[in-house]
């Protein structure tokens, strides 16, 4: 009997290219195939195209407590109220080529795969070829959990390349609509330590990039820079990953942050009125590996593009105190990295005079638990601490980011 296949496209106000998408779905062959078209609230004629279409399910997708309508909430939808063998999540903006989904769906079968996946052809808002996403990739199967490997620091699955095990995804508990920017590298990271991923050479889906790319928002925005990472982290808290990886998190953590920052300097936003800046994610880059001269290397390089003075290394810490549950001990790890990697020439920590005894008893606390560093506690404001080059420490949102740069 054949596998059902669902090909789940998601659309938010994406009438210029949805057409397209359709049409490109509707000619694959060789595959037991239906179509749905998940609509997050559209606006712009969007639905009108997808019922316009014969042989074209169209579900529209509604909030839930703690969630918008995105991509993966609407292919968590699909999952829970589609009979499906097969699940191709797919883009309203991109375009499948012949062969796609019988190839895969075969790669599946063949190797009792979850996941199979190849390149993608990039093209530009015209349809124009630009190139191939995506190294080349061999034919064949990869075991588990050796593909987690080639997902870490960068993802190297495209997402409307992927057809996989709806059985698979659904024991996870489908994609996590949390993170909505990178839902789908974490499903893969998960289901490359537990099944077997397969590969097809050959480009068989035309990625288009273009300035309302869900992935380029991301990159200009800086929201990459908050989710990745996060995502990666949670991968790595997954009881599957093999324990003699462990010690890699941190300088996996790193590179993808270096990754994301160095994309944001490609991209121009270098200062805190652009966005995110590229020097602020090197930072954090900095802390999760401090020992690693091409971070620190980059930081500088970035901070100094942005128009920013470098600061010497080692650096002089400066850092406030809000008072926040866990912010301590958050605060004293980090300049532990710093100290341990001899990065930290001065640390400072600028308390508000009314919170002093509090913070005195909250930073003695962590310190006697062994954590051996020299901290200066300075009553007053921080702001009043950037009278010279060093780093600043703080939660992205302080305010005292923004002056320090």
């Amino acid at each position: 009997m054949p596998l059902r296949v669902v090909v789940a496209i998601s659309v938010l106000d994406g009438a210029a290219f949805l057409g397209e998408a359709i049409e490109s779905v509707l000619a694959q062959d060789g595959v037991d195939l239906r179509l749905l078209v998940v609509d997050n609230g559209s606006t712009d004629g969007s639905q009108e195209i997808a019922r316009s279409h014969p042989g074209v399910t169209l579900l529209q997708n509604v909030p839930e407590p703690g969630y918008e309508p995105n991509f993966f909430h609407s292919m968590n939808r699909v999952l829970a109220t589609m009979a499906c063998d097969v699940l191709a999540p797919f883009a309203c903006d991109d375009r499948m080529l012949p062969g796609n989904l019988r190839r895969k769906v075969d790669a599946l079968v063949r190797y009792d795969a979850a996941i199979a996946h190849g390149p993608a052809e990039l093209i530009d808002d015209a349809g124009s070829h630009l190139g191939v996403l995506s190294a080349p990739v061999d034919g064949g199967v990869v075991h588990p959990p050796a593909f987690f490997r080639r997902l870490v620091p960068v993802n190297t699955l495209i997402t409307p390349s992927v057809v996989l095990r709806a059985d698979a995804i659904r024991d996870l508990g489908g994609f996590d609509p949390r993170s909505i920017l990178c839902g789908d590298w974490l499903a893969w990271l998960r289901l490359s330590l537990r099944h077997p991923v397969a590969a097809v050479p050959e480009p068989l889906v035309q990625y288009r990039q273009h300035v309302e790319t869900g992935s380029v928002q991301g990159i200009r925005s800086g929201r990459f820079a908050a989710h990745d990472p996060a995502a990666l982290l949670e991968a790595c808290a997954d009881p599957l990953l093999p324990e003699a990886w462990r010690g890699e998190v941190r300088r996996w953590v790193a590179a993808k942050l270096l990754h994301t920052a160095v994309l944001l300097g490609e991209a121009g936003v270098l200062r805190r009125a652009d966005g995110q800046p590229a020097y602020a994610v090197a930072g954090r880059a900095l802390l999760a590996c401090p020992d690693q001269g091409q971070v620190v290397g980059a930081f500088r390089e970035l901070a100094r593009h942005a128009g920013l003075v470098s600061p010497a290394t080692p650096f002089r810490v400066v850092s406030p105190y809000r008072g926040a549950p866990g912010e301590a001990a958050s605060l004293i790890d980090a300049v532990r990295a710093l100290d341990g990697a001899g990065l930290a020439r001065r640390s400072i920590v600028a308390v508000d005079p009314a919170r002093l005894d509090e913070a005195l008893v909250e930073l003695a606390t962590v310190l006697d638990e062994g954590v051996d560093v020299d901290v200066d506690v300075v009553p007053g404001d921080v702001e009043q601490l950037l009278d010279s080059p060093g780093l600043v420490l703080a939660d992205e949102g302080d305010p005292v980011l923004a002056l320090a740069d």
